[in-house]
């Protein structure tokens, strides 16, 4: 069943920018060939959700394709979430990964710091709420 136009919302707090993609015959006077193009469109028109903010140029909001198995819980902390990849790998590839996201804003530096001092990461089960001090 169609979902109809008026309840299409893209998620995120963020305006991204959204494209259409159409398909147009090109010629170069020897040959014809098809060519893909991808244009601005209005969310209810569109077919793709980019990490281009809107209104910002240069800026991007992270939206990835995940291949892999996941699961993401929300935390009990507002607008937070765990997300549970897996991935098996080895601690070094895990650290390597960790400071990426840390470098990128993703997650916390202290987290990370923290992390590789106890040689893992952790997070509070779903179920237990977290008791402020």
């Amino acid at each position: 069943m169609n979902t109809p136009v008026k309840d299409r919302v893209i998620p995120g707090t963020i305006e991204r920018v959204c494209m259409r993609v159409d398909h147009e015959l090109v010629s170069d006077g020897y040959d014809t060939w098809r060519e893909e193009k991808r244009r601005v469109a209005h969310p209810t028109r569109a077919q793709l959700v980019t990490s281009l903010i809107a209104g910002r140029k240069k800026m991007h909001a992270p939206v990835l394709d995940l291949d892999v198995p996941h699961t993401l819980v929300a935390s009990t902390s507002e607008g937070h979430s765990h997300l549970y990849l897996d991935v098996p790998m080895t601690w070094w590839r895990y650290k390597r990964l960790l400071r990426a996201l840390a470098k990128a804003g993703i997650i916390e530096k202290g987290y990370v710091k923290a992390s590789l001092r106890r040689k893992h990461t952790d997070v509070r089960v779903p179920w237990l709420k977290k008791v402020k001090a």
